[in-house]
């Protein structure tokens, strides 16, 4: 196995990038809308947690995507992984004031869902037609 498709070199490179990414995000939030730090910990977590689990799933979906040519679990991901950082930031940017208050979460989390699966539809779907094709 190549020494860039191990697990511990994809979590050495993408984990810190991350963290960087979600800190400096909060920094900017901080220092543009004038949030309190311990207003923005909680936020921070959520969309850190968020985002490494996306990173380290992605890494075994990849595999499949790569080796098998299954793009069904990396579609999920992206679109699970979608679903639950707007979640947190529509609702922390809501309370902020940066944006309106969102009406209804359970409306959007059914739009995402559906979305979800409709890409993991014809993911499924293409594939089969690619295959037939060879």
């Amino acid at each position: 196995m190549n020494l860039g498709q191990r697990f511990g070199r994809w979590g050495l490179i993408g984990v810190p990038a991350i963290i960087l990414e979600t800190i400096a995000i909060a920094i900017y939030v901080h220092l543009r809308y004038l949030v309190a730090w311990h207003d923005l910990l909680l936020p921070v977590a959520l969309c850190s947690t968020i985002q490494i689990g996306f990173f380290i799933c992605a890494f075994w979906a990849r595999k499949l995507a790569k080796g098998r040519g299954q793009y069904g679990p990396i579609t999920f991901l992206v679109g699970c992984s979608s679903w639950g950082l707007l979640l947190v930031v529509m609702h922390y940017a809501s309370l902020w004031g940066i944006l309106a208050p969102i009406g209804d979460p359970l409306s959007f989390s059914i739009f995402m869902i559906l979305i979800t699966l409709a890409s993991w539809f014809i993911m499924k779907k293409t594939r089969g037609l690619s295959q037939s094709k060879r």
